[in-house]
């Protein structure tokens, strides 16, 4: 998964295998778009930029055309599970990761859940989630977190139902 530029110097999102890279169908609005994970039944996840504001795009595989996520309160999909579990957010700039507020979708994008949007208050430290990079079959969602009050980050996973 990524980008590649095949004409002039903005991104297509692509689909590398076997030493080649194939361009994935994008609507002709998003001339600046990316491709961030894929998950084991080939659905690809990323986004598509306008030149102002960033749109989550889905492709069921690497032939089809995307799903648009027009109303999500999303603009980038950064990871997706085996079972088809959604992690957005804020585009970073990268495309690697998404700036929070972070939400999941555990519905194909029908629904969106916010994830992390409220301080983390882990034995006496204040955290606050700035950036999600990815999320795991187990729904454990790997994340920069800033020390509040401080310039300090640290790496954490947000664990459902835990710590």
């Amino acid at each position: 998964m990524g980008c590649a530029n095949f004409v002039g110097a903005l991104n297509d999102p692509v689909v590398f295998s076997g030493g080649s890279a194939t361009k994935l169908t994008t609507p002709k609005q998003y001339s600046d778009s990316c491709a961030n994970a894929v998950n084991d039944s080939g659905t690809i996840v990323g986004y598509g930029n306008n030149g102002g504001a960033s749109t989550a795009l889905m492709w069921t595989s690497s032939t089809a055309a995307p799903t648009v996520f027009t109303t999500a309160p999303v603009q980038t999909i950064v990871d997706i599970t085996t079972t088809g579990t959604l992690l957005g957010g804020l585009p970073n700039g990268a495309g690697g990761s998404a700036l929070a507020p972070i939400y999941i979708s555990n519905d194909a994008g029908v629904n969106w859940t916010p994830v992390g949007s409220g301080a983390i208050n882990v034995s006496g430290t204040t955290y606050q989630v700035t950036e999600a990079h990815g999320i795991n079959d187990l729904g454990v969602i790997a994340v920069t977190v800033k020390v509040a009050g401080t310039s300090q980050f640290a790496a954490a996973a947000l664990v459902p139902g835990g710590s």
